[in-house]
């Protein structure tokens, strides 16, 4: 029997950074976009309203684009993942979560350690603020994430790459899904993940 999954009983990220990260994945791993409809949103913010761990849904989409590609299909929605995230998150909640959750935890640590061991010269600008947030991740103290996400969009305002890959990505969406807050939050995502930012909030 299915144990309740009380690990994910709170969201840890808000439904756009969510349905962002996955999109923002599936073109920086594999190079696949496509035009994403309000179907596809929706089959999203299902997989965010379950609290579905990113690591379920990285390994469901790898496991489909192999597949698919061993018959040379092309991916075209995010419901052609739907079935194989449905599995794993199934066999995920017959574990023992807790054990899931420390691994999960030791990963971030040392993504965290790795981004401080390598950090980017493009955000000098940045560090003491980084290393701040650093100081109070590891005493347990309040982090103010969106404060240093709203400078981190500051510092790259007027770059080039980041305005072309949101018009791109925006041209992408139904037009329906093209708001302020998405494209800002595609922005975000966008630099946390070139750089490798870690996720403080854990």
């Amino acid at each position: 029997m299915a144990k309740p999954n009380t690990l994910n009983s709170k969201p840890k990220i808000t439904d756009y950074d969510f349905i962002i990260k996955i999109i923002q994945f599936l073109e920086s791993k594999f190079g696949i976009s496509f035009f994403i409809t309000t179907m596809d949103f929706d089959v999203l913010y299902l997989w965010w309203e379950k609290r579905i761990p990113f690591k379920i849904i990285e390994e469901s989409i790898s496991n489909v684009i192999n597949r698919w590609n061993l018959r040379k299909r092309k991916i075209y929605s995010f419901s052609n993942f739907s079935y194989e995230v449905r599995k794993n998150y199934k066999g995920f909640l017959e574990l023992n979560v807790s054990v899931e959750r420390n691994e999960d935890k030791k990963e971030e640590y040392d993504k965290i350690e790795k981004f401080f061991n390598n950090y980017p010269e493009e955000l000098i600008r940045l560090k003491k603020e980084f290393e701040d947030i650093h100081e109070k991740f590891k005493n347990k103290g309040n982090i103010d994430i969106d404060n240093i996400k709203e400078k981190l969009l500051n510092l790259f305002k007027h770059n080039k790459e980041l305005d072309l890959r949101t018009e791109i990505f925006l041209k992408n969406l139904s037009p329906e899904l093209r708001k302020p807050e998405i494209e800002k939050k595609y922005r975000i995502n966008y630099l946390l993940n070139k750089f490798k930012i870690p996720d403080f909030d854990i």
